[in-house]
């Protein structure tokens, strides 16, 4: 079985104050994900989730090797928090599969 990695992560405005540290420690697990054995073949999908965007997909199901890293583009912390909704909806898409989902 090829590993999947899900990272789900907080965009909502209580963020805004940790916004570089948290791109700076995403990126560091990403980074750190692709010099694992299994790389080339391990999947990774990144979503950010917010009251105004709800569940973002940023990548989908790449290889981690290719794997993008955060940035100020895509995360833009503002809003309030649906964790609840966006975890429900990170199960849904993972489906039966047997992922890892990193909140």
């Amino acid at each position: 079985m090829i590993p999947r990695l899900f990272m789900l992560l907080d965009m909502s405005s209580s963020m805004n104050m940790n916004k570089e540290v948290t791109i700076d420690a995403c990126n560091e697990f990403i980074e750190g994900q692709r010099n694992l054995d299994g790389a080339e073949t391990a999947t990774f999908s990144l979503a950010v989730f917010n009251s105004l965007v709800g569940l973002d997909r940023i990548a989908k199901d790449v290889v981690v090797e290719h794997a993008p890293l955060v940035d100020k583009e895509h995360y833009r912390p503002d809003g309030v928090t649906p964790l609840y909704d966006a975890i429900g909806q990170s199960i849904n898409i993972l489906g039966d599969s047997e992922a890892v989902l990193f909140i």
